[in-house]
């Protein structure tokens, strides 16, 4: 009974945080989705049959390797497209189910390792990285569902040496994998945790989701001549740099919120020494690297704090269930590392559930009794910023529709645009077109430039041959921004800026507008 009442309680918070986001405009990279699920909908078994120009270049999804991921979700999304139409609150509300089945899994996992697993399924669910990924339809938040419910599973089937239990999780760990190729991490956490619980008869239950993805790697040789995961993983970035390195220490307390409180779990005079001593370390450096003290003190506290929560994870205890969480915390941090160039706040989601479970770990072991007003505290900021951020998305997301339609009621409507995300869906919908990097548009027209939506930063020398109309800016009063490159916030991707969000009260994007009167090449 205890179990139901902190579902349901679980399932409110997401449904209460989530559906007043249902309308969201397509955003970041849905349209990328949408159009292979368009593109299944024409041919099912060739998903990867379709060129779209995602960045300055028109490129074939299979031959350049312009889509590196499986194609469940769009599989799903063509379902839903054929059955309902495209329309973004239709989308979003199927997926919903993934929202809440993350959170809910996350319950059940939690179980395992602390006395109350409604609180960290509660982190979980209320913190930015979860609400943010869950507003849109994008990969993260479906692979996250399917590998929590996998290893909750999993951890069940193995302690009560239920087989089926297993069989069921490695099912879910192929739909995981099927979502994400990063999902193959499961494999080695799964391998850690019978080896911890010396369970090793349960080790070729592993092989159901190698079968699964043989599968899926025999229709990619029958169908396009060679194995998609092996291209992928030669065209994804997997770099290590100092810019990736301050991101990520920023991105993880900035996109969680609650290990900014990790600091209250030094309690020796050394370690609060410690502790101050990287904090102004941090701010010396925020100073001389960037433009205003507010910028060095954000960088000082969310580094600060990212550090101090990853040294305390370090100092675990040595039980065989704390040895399993820490394997899972350091391979979803590897995951998170490995990823691309940059750093993403969706890209992190997979660390979040085992960061939780740690944080209320630490929060048990180490501050005694304040951990009573220490839980509500950190969990209403986590919320708050959560909301927050999500607001701040929600916000930015609407400006593209918008401008779209300025757009067109102005007579701009007949050209090219440059710049994706959202942005590149609305204006193809009225009719323009993605410009090409290396062959400009020959034809008379306008060119419309988003400055936020990820320039595609054609040469300067190309505009002075066009003649300038005019500069729109998409304003907000709300004073939070996710992606800006003046404020150097990037959530989702840290090229922009080295902090997921900012406070400020900035354009959200600024629209450049010109003019091709003649015909010749530019």
């Amino acid at each position: 009974m205890k179990d139901l009442k902190n579902i349901l309680l679980i399932s409110a918070a997401v449904l209460v945080l989530l559906l007043p986001f249902i309308n969201k405009p397509f955003h970041i990279d849905d349209p990328f989705y949408l159009k292979m699920a368009q593109q299944i909908i024409q041919d099912p078994a060739r998903p990867y049959s379709f060129a779209i120009n995602w960045s300055g270049h028109l490129r074939d999804a299979w031959t350049d390797m312009e889509a590196t991921f499986p194609p469940l979700i769009p599989y799903y999304m063509a379902l839903i497209i054929k059955l309902f139409g495209l329309k973004e609150w239709v989308l979003h509300l199927f997926f919903l189910p993934f929202a809440l089945a993350a959170a809910i899994g996350m319950y059940f996992v939690s179980r395992k390792f602390v006395k109350d697993p409604l609180i960290p399924a509660l982190f979980c669910a209320v913190s930015p990285v979860f609400l943010v990924s869950a507003t849109g339809l994008m990969l993260d938040v479906p692979m996250l569902a399917f590998s929590l419910a996998s290893l909750a599973f999993f951890l069940h089937g193995v302690d009560e040496d239920r087989p089926l239990l297993v069989a069921v999780s490695m099912l879910l760990c192929s739909a995981a994998i099927l979502t994400k190729y990063t999902a193959l991490v499961l494999i080695p956490l799964f391998a850690s945790c019978l080896y911890f619980q010396r369970k090793v008869r349960f080790v070729w239950f592993l092989g159901i989701p190698a079968l699964v993805l043989a599968g899926w790697c025999l229709h990619n040789y029958l169908v396009y001549g060679d194995v998609h995961l092996l291209l992928a993983w030669q065209r994804v970035g997997k770099t290590i740099s100092v810019h990736k390195v301050m991101s990520l220490a920023t991105f993880i307390s900035g996109c969680f919120i609650f290990p900014v409180f990790s600091f209250l779990a030094f309690r020796k005079k050394r370690e609060s020494f410690v502790a101050a001593f990287i904090f102004l370390a941090l701010f010396i450096l925020g100073y001389r690297i960037f433009e205003t003290p507010v910028q060095a003190v954000m960088f000082s506290v969310l580094g600060s704090t990212t550090l101090l929560f990853l040294y305390k994870v370090v100092v675990l205890s040595r039980k065989a269930d704390d040895k399993f969480l820490a394997v899972w915390f350091a391979l979803m941090f590897l995951a998170s590392v490995s990823h691309e160039p940059w750093t993403s706040a969706r890209y992190i989601l997979l660390l979040l559930p085992p960061s939780a479970i740690l944080f209320v770990q630490l929060v048990e072991i180490y501050c005694g009794d304040r951990k009573r007003t220490l839980i509500p505290l950190s969990l209403g900021l986590t919320a708050l910023f959560g909301v927050m951020l999500t607001t701040a998305d929600y916000l930015w997301a609407q400006s593209y529709p918008r401008i779209a339609s300025v757009i067109k009621e102005r007579g701009y409507g007949q050209g090219y645009f440059i710049g994706h995300y959202g942005f590149q869906y609305y204006l193809e919908s009225i009719g323009m077109k993605a410009f090409e990097v290396d062959e400009p548009q020959q034809e008379p027209g306008y060119v419309v430039i988003s400055l936020v939506s990820d320039p595609q930063k054609p040469e300067d020398e190309l505009f002075n041959k066009m003649k300038y109309i005019g500069h729109q800016s998409a304003a907000s009063s709300f004073p939070v921004r996710l992606m800006s490159p003046w404020e150097r916030a990037g959530f989702y991707s840290s090229f922009w800026g080295v902090f997921p969000f900012t406070c400020t009260g900035g354009p959200l994007d600024e629209f450049i507008i010109y003019h091709k009167d003649k015909t010749e090449g530019l």
